[in-house]
């Protein structure tokens, strides 16, 4: 132990041991992708016990790395682990016990949405449970809140499902935060100055695929713009507006709309009405990782765009830059930190901006291979999954001594 300021917590020899809550396969979401990115990683700076809330399959590269246990014996074990690190999503799902355990035994959170309000309405309103929901309004912003969440009961006011984040509880508890975006952190720090929040890049491995053209029915010469996931599907007909007009006066262009989602039978309407129906594909739900990288290998650009951004980080941009594709995106949020060099920024509002962005990647090779050459190169120096592992590490050890330093 030393206390000259260096670490109050122990010798940088002695390794943190840690518990780390976050859903696992099968389950499927973003977190998920997020911690098999992070935890081999994690497991060579510190001991790491992974908690979960029900039945998982242990991917291969877990193996031999970390110990994995149910959420259930956390609470009789707690005081071996020198800190616990929540992965927060809105799922309820597969977030409900990492929330009330985040709540009792406080640790470091990482947000992966900073907006909570969708999980705290499923697990109020949607168990009819009404009081609650007012509780946590009441909890955010005084009486204000509480009359204002009794006045969407009545059918007065829409819930304000972005404007009022419903994470101010959580963050209360909290000994720390991280999220992926100096975006997330100035609003975190907004409400709570004073606790440690961290910025720790989102972990993301290069992605190698082949392309299928051939299978496909695509040229060679033909350029390929790509929508990737579900969450790029709200801006999917300002998309094809604009691509409709670049058919006009370059033919040599195609679109392909990559993976499932909620809207399913609204996507496929929209694209069975568009008299540039030949020109679009939509591969439908995507089954494997291998899939989603032949898809994006097989693209020339991907237009991945958003908002609101509640203080996520887009995995499909963070995938299609990874595959060394330039990035066609709305010029807010998380995005806004993109260097200049990997995307083209537009303003949500300018169709027009939209269409001349996509008509300048469609009409220069050079510019498009550059581009996806700086995207490539932006993530091996900044998103590797390694060096976010060290910047947890430091992180968690800089809260530690903070703590015994209070004490």
């Amino acid at each position: 132990m030393t206390t000259n300021g260096d670490l109050v917590f122990s010798s940088k020899n002695r390794p943190l041991n840690l518990a780390f809550f976050s859903p696992l396969p099968p389950a499927k979401t973003g977190i998920v992708d997020y911690s098999l990115e992070l935890l081999p990683y994690l497991a060579e700076q510190a001991q790491v016990t992974v908690f979960i809330t029900g039945p998982t399959i242990v991917p291969a590269q877990l193996i031999g790395s970390v110990n994995i246990l149910s959420t259930r014996v956390y609470p009789e074990r707690r005081w071996q682990y020198d800190m616990s690190l929540y992965q927060m999503g809105n799922d309820g799902q597969n977030h409900e016990a990492i929330y009330r355990l985040a709540l009792k035994y406080p640790g470091i959170v990482v947000f992966h949405d900073l907006t909570l309000h969708q999980f705290i309405a499923d697990a109020t309103i949607g168990q009819n449970d009404h009081a609650s929901y007012a509780q946590e309004f009441g909890y955010a912003s005084g009486s204000k809140g509480y009359d204002q969440a009794w006045d969407i009961r009545l059918g007065l006011e829409q819930k304000p499902e972005y404007e009022l984040m419903l994470n101010n509880r959580l963050m209360d508890r909290s000994l720390g935060l991280i999220v992926h975006s100096e975006f997330a952190a100035r609003k975190l720090r907004n409400y709570r100055s004073d606790r440690p929040i961290q910025v720790v890049p989102k972990p993301q491995s290069f992605v190698k695929g082949r392309s299928r053209r051939v299978k496909l029915g695509i040229e060679p010469k033909t350029v390929v713009f790509a929508s990737v996931g579900g969450e790029s599907r709200q801006f999917l007909d300002k998309a094809l507006a604009a691509f409709s007009r670049l058919l006009k006066v370059n033919p040599d262009v195609f679109y392909l709309i990559v993976g499932g989602g909620p809207s399913e039978f609204k996507l496929n309407r929209l694209i069975h009405r568009n008299p540039i129906r030949k020109a679009i594909k939509h591969t439908g739900h995507i089954d494997s990782q291998q899939d989603f990288s032949d898809l994006l290998a097989t693209s020339d650009v991907v237009l991945d765009l958003r908002d609101p951004i509640h203080g996520e980080t887009s995995g499909s941009a963070m995938g299609a830059m990874a595959a060394g594709k330039p990035l066609i995106v709305f010029d807010y949020g998380w995005y806004k930190e993109l260097p200049d060099d990997v995307c083209l920024k537009v303003d949500p509002a300018d169709s027009e901006s939209l269409f001349q962005a996509m008509l300048t990647l469609a009409s220069d090779e050079e510019k498009r291979v550059t581009m996806g050459l700086a995207a490539r190169n932006y993530i091996g120096d900044r998103h590797q999954p390694r060096h976010s592992a060290k910047t947890y590490s430091s992180f968690i050890r800089a809260v530690i001594n903070n703590l015994a330093q209070a004490v």
